[in-house]
């Protein structure tokens, strides 16, 4: 096939490998002026005016603006059909069946046990939320006797290595959220499907008519707009057999401002316990899901560093505290070099009591559990944040924001707080009041732990998601 591949920029360089020897690229296309005119590997890089002098099979787009670039080949005259996202160009490939990922679903499928199975896809596999929950759900239902199966268009190296030491197999599917009719093919001999994030919505639309199929719904706002600008999905292209999941009210609310006649029920996420010691041992001995940092009270932000998680709010609050030199504070989690981040980091520079991380295991998550006193989720919007299920379940008492979807399980002042969305003040007077009164971090964080137990423990996890899976094989 003779394609035109439109952008030459880092996406195209990290995945040229990608593209098969046997089709030809005739031309880049850039809207770089200082590109044009020039060569690339011997290969000529023309503007995109000058597309309609050569003759190609189809232009694939190669970059993180894949919408603009279709509205401007559509202005060009170029014909819907010749144009190709990457994921649609990667799916016509061999390389989207890698050999690895073809022989252990053929194994699988000559795996006669009576086990039922289930393939569960997910986004790139990293430290975030959804895919974090796509682990979980693999360890729940194999708890339960499933053969649970994970497939993700990739894997963080370190956290790949982290799910080999626990037992936890992935496979390769690079195309996703496209899958090609020979990985379809593949996943027929499977019972279920759980299609992990709105993002993998073409995977759902594709799969809900060949075995019963969830599709879990985890973003918030900006990736249900970004989705949709960039790969839109049509309420007709949605078959009636899919089954529509959200952990929360928010993103379910989205969902359905976008697709009303598509009904979305709730399914929260569960995490296997790394605390889990009862009332009782903890009087027995020194509790590990306390803090050992001494008398000064650790408050934790924990999450990426970007506007969504409100890292400044928590650094406003801290500023607007009256005892804030009582206590020390942390913000974990990957930063970027952003406007964003240096202005955070600038304003945090002032207060030595204040340390940044950066990215940390989750091994070193989980010890971490046992330094700080006090989880703080002042995301803007966040619709089930892991980090204050993790609060929850190593007894902390948590503080979230009325952006976040845990707000409205939250007692306030019984089992947590809850500050309005954006309110630094609000969150400055919880953080004086809990220096003031430490003690009370003991009760309202084994109430918090109620709260785990009863949603977000692993058998009550298992539970939802079994009733799902029967409600959808239904349909």
């Amino acid at each position: 096939m003779k394609i035109v591949v439109f952008g030459h920029g880092k996406f195209y360089e990290h995945r040229k490998h990608l593209i098969p020897e046997s089709d030809e690229i005739i031309a880049f296309l850039d809207n770089d002026a200082l590109k044009q005119a020039s060569a690339a590997q011997g290969i000529p890089v023309l503007a995109p005016e000058q597309l309609g002098a050569l003759e190609y099979d189809s232009v694939v787009i190669m970059s993180v603006h894949a919408a603009q670039m279709r509205e401007q080949l559509s202005r060009l005259g170029v014909p819907s059909a010749q144009v190709l996202g990457w994921k649609e160009y990667l799916a016509l490939s061999p390389e989207a069946f890698p050999e690895e990922s073809r022989t252990y679903l053929g194994q699988l499928y000559r795996n006669k046990n009576r086990k039922k199975k289930v393939l569960i896809l997910s986004t790139y596999i990293d430290y975030t939320g959804a895919p974090m929950a796509a682990i979980s759900a693999c360890m729940a239902l194999e708890g339960r006797g499933y053969e649970a199966v994970l497939a993700a268009e990739g894997c963080d190296p370190v956290r790949g290595r982290e799910l080999s030491e626990e037992g936890i197999r992935w496979i390769c599917l690079p195309s996703l959220p496209v899958l090609p009719a020979s990985v379809l093919e593949a996943i027929a001999q499977f019972d279920y499907c759980l299609v992990n994030t709105f993002v993998m919505g073409r995977a759902a639309a594709q799969l809900a008519g060949i075995l019963p199929t969830l599709w879990w719904l985890h973003e918030a706002s900006l990736w249900f707009e970004k989705t949709r600008r960039d790969d839109p999905l049509p309420k007709e292209a949605i078959p009636g057999r899919v089954s529509v999941r959200a952990v929360s009210e928010i993103p379910g609310r989205i969902f359905t401002s976008l697709y009303p006649d598509i009904r979305c029920g709730l399914l929260p996420y569960g995490l296997p316990d790394f605390c889990g010691m009862t009332p009782s041992e903890r009087n027995c001995c020194t509790d590990p899901c306390r803090s050992t940092n001494g008398t000064r009270l650790v408050f934790a932000v924990i999450g990426t560093v970007e506007e969504r998680k409100g890292q400044d709010i928590f650094i406003e609050a801290i500023r607007r505290m009256k005892y804030q030199d009582r206590a020390d504070f942390m913000v974990v989690g990957q930063y970027n070099d952003t406007e964003y981040v240096r202005g955070v980091l600038a304003d945090a520079a002032a207060y030595p009591n204040i340390t940044f991380t950066g990215v940390l295991p989750r091994s070193r998550i989980h010890e971490l559990f046992r330094d700080i006193d006090v989880l703080v989720c002042p995301s803007r919007e966040d619709p089930l944040p892991i980090t204050v299920t993790e609060g929850f379940m190593n007894h902390k008492l948590c503080i979230v924001s009325t952006g976040t979807g845990t707000a409205g399980l939250i007692h306030n002042g019984t089992d947590g707080f809850v500050f309005r969305s954006g309110n630094a003040e609000e969150l400055a007077g919880l953080m004086d009041h809990i220096v003031q009164a430490p003690e009370q971090c003991a009760d309202i964080g084994d109430r918090g732990r109620e709260i785990y137990e009863d949603i977000f423990s692993m058998d009550s996890f298992a539970d939802r998601l079994e009733t799902a899976f029967r409600e959808s094989a239904e349909m």
